[in-house]
């Protein structure tokens, strides 16, 4: 048998029982007998590829390419090589099925295989969808004459190239609405670039698993059967749980299997071949998952202030985060607020003799002073209005109340000794009494209303500190990402300090990530402060932990210029741009 007869790897016998028992290869079968066994897939290398499943990327099927017909002479390395090769790109597109690629090895002279042609006709009409050309006829050292009387043999009408190049990616070529139009080939052009589509192989199977927090195992039949004892390496790999949508890095697939790693959207593990299948996995916590994504890039993290009081409050009253993007809540909020007063601080500077701008001994001091005021009560009246109506501003404010972060009241104003108190509803008694001296009092009226006592609200101490630390607009860029994450697995924290080592890097306002996208996010009140330096440093602080997605929250509209600025210079850097501002932010 000659080097041409030995690439169609021999003609088995009993294709059927081939897996089980091994082939029964018939060592002196005919090149025409080799030939229609390479068109119907009856060779140990075709049976062998249907253990395998093919997937481009992007679709589960393959895009439609024409089948090889390569000619060769009876012993031409090149020709055998490069059919081999072409043969191996195509064997496990649609593999085992009637639409399956053709891959055919052949000698110079058909003239005498009456029924190649028919069978070929055949396989070309079946494929969906089809391709025009159907096959490319191709040899390293048959000239154009010898392919061209191939052509004619197997009666396949000669067309132009689709396209002037032979490098084109599949999808260049033209499909053939009419499936029982006549056979076309190309002649002369080299079918392997053609093939040469991103892809993955294996053959899958599905199983119900009941997956546990911590360890579970997953058992399931191997879709591919071996022989046992012939041993041998597999790649096993896993896909379907949600908790697999995690950022892509070496030491997150660690956490479910200390030999994992993430091929693709898989978890992929190294097991012996065997026909079951007995895998255990760790669900590793969010927390987990966001320290090990962040290891991977050599950076640890601690929450910072504005963190902490964010995670406070949500613990508290989870459903702030849909107050927040409601417009108007976060002034509201705002104007309960105990205030840094600027006459104060004024006379802190005047005080230090400290004029060069470095403020930081001052708001510290300023800071400390706010926590000896009263936390402020206030009618629905006395609130600026922010293009609010005074029903929309009580809502919000009977909505903090119910989440248990606002409470609601009477003012008292004492005769004695002068000093206004506020007491809460639950504490109202028919009688005003001053908690601070004892005297008897009134509650207050509304100024312009004095016809009986009014309503006041007080945010609790929580609220108060955590607006004061500028966590509110924290909460509503998560509650943009979760509405943008749509149901995917998403963990962000409201802020944190990175570290590498003993090394300050800086603070991140969100940090956490959407399925397999690690995200670092940027919050701001006012759109003006993301200046062209600030998004920079932003990025310089994404980049160093290898963040995918860069995010922009501001509570006020961003201008087109910010947005297109920031796109072009987290395109610059591979990565992901996502802006939540105004309407956005918060939709009326």
């Amino acid at each position: 048998m000659n080097l041409r007869a030995l690439a169609g790897v021999g003609v088995v016998d009993a294709p059927l029982t081939w897996s089980s028992y091994g082939p029964g290869i018939r060592q002196h079968a005919h090149e025409d007998q080799c030939a229609v066994s390479q068109v119907i897939g009856n060779t140990v290398a075709w049976l062998t590829v249907r253990g395998v499943v093919e997937e481009a990327l992007g679709s589960v099927v393959a895009p439609p390419v024409p089948s090889v017909i390569w000619v060769s002479e009876p012993d031409s390395f090149s020709d055998v090589v490069g059919f081999w090769n072409a043969r191996a790109l195509v064997a496990t597109a649609a593999s085992g099925s009637v639409g399956a690629v053709t891959a055919i090895l052949l000698p110079p002279d058909v003239s005498g295989w009456l029924d190649l042609a028919e069978m070929l006709k055949l396989r070309f009409r079946a494929r969906y969808q089809r391709p025009r050309p159907d096959a490319f006829i191709f040899s390293h050292t048959v000239p154009q004459a010898g392919l061209r009387a191939i052509a004619a043999q197997l009666n396949l009408t000669e067309v132009d190239p689709p396209v002037t190049q032979e490098h084109a990616a599949p999808g260049f070529l033209d499909t053939e609405p009419d499936p029982l139009a006549s056979s076309t080939a190309v002649v002369g052009l080299d079918p392997t670039p053609w093939y040469c589509y991103p892809r993955r192989y294996g053959r899958a199977t599905r199983e119900l698993v009941q997956v546990f927090s911590g360890r579970t195992i997953i058992r399931a039949a191997s879709p591919v059967p071996f022989r046992l004892g012939t041993g041998g390496w597999v790649k096993v790999s896993l896909s379907g749980l949600r908790a697999l949508a995690a950022p892509r890095r070496a030491t997150v697939a660690q956490l479910f299997a200390p030999d994992a790693w993430f091929s693709g959207d898989r978890l992929s593990l190294k097991r012996a071949t065997m026909n079951t299948y007995e895998i255990a996995v760790t669900i590793p916590e969010p927390a987990a998952t966001l320290t090990a994504a962040l290891r991977d890039a050599g950076v640890t993290f601690t929450l910072s202030d504005k963190g902490k009081y964010a995670q406070a409050l949500l613990a508290r009253a989870p459903d702030l985060e849909d107050l927040v993007r409601r417009p108007g809540a976060l002034e509201v909020m705002t104007d309960l607020t105990r205030k840094r007063t600027d006459r104060f601080k004024t006379d802190l500077e005047d005080l230090l003799g400290d004029k060069s701008g470095d403020t930081s001994l001052v708001d510290d001091i300023l800071a400390l002073a706010r926590e000896t005021v009263p936390l402020p009560h206030q009618a629905v009246a006395e609130l600026p209005k922010h293009g609010l109506a005074a029903g929309d501003i009580a809502d919000v404010l009977e909505q903090l109340v119910a989440l248990g972060l606002c409470s609601r009241g009477f003012s008292i104003d004492c005769a004695e000794c002068q000093m206004e108190s506020y007491i809460e509803h639950s504490a109202v008694t028919p009688q005003a009494t001053c908690p601070g001296c004892g005297a008897a009092g009134a509650y207050r009226a509304a100024a312009n209303k004095p016809a009986g006592p009014v309503v006041r609200y007080r945010l609790n101490s929580l609220l108060d500190r955590a607006s004061d630390n500028g966590a509110p607009p924290h909460i509503l860029g998560m509650a943009c990402l979760r509405q943008h994450a749509a149901g995917r697995p998403l963990y962000i924290l409201p802020g944190a300090l990175l570290s590498d080592g003993n090394t300050d890097l800086g603070e991140v306002d969100l940090l956490g990530y959407l399925a397999e996208h690690l995200i670092a996010g940027e919050v701001k009140t006012s759109p003006e402060d993301f200046t062209e330096d600030q998004i920079k440093k932003d990025l310089s602080l994404a980049a160093r932990i290898g963040a995918d997605i860069y995010v922009m929250v501001a509570v006020h509209p961003l201008t087109e210029g910010q947005k297109d600025m920031a796109a072009s210079l987290a395109t610059a850097q591979g990565c992901q741009l996502l802006t939540f501002s105004g309407g956005t932010a918060r939709p009326a």
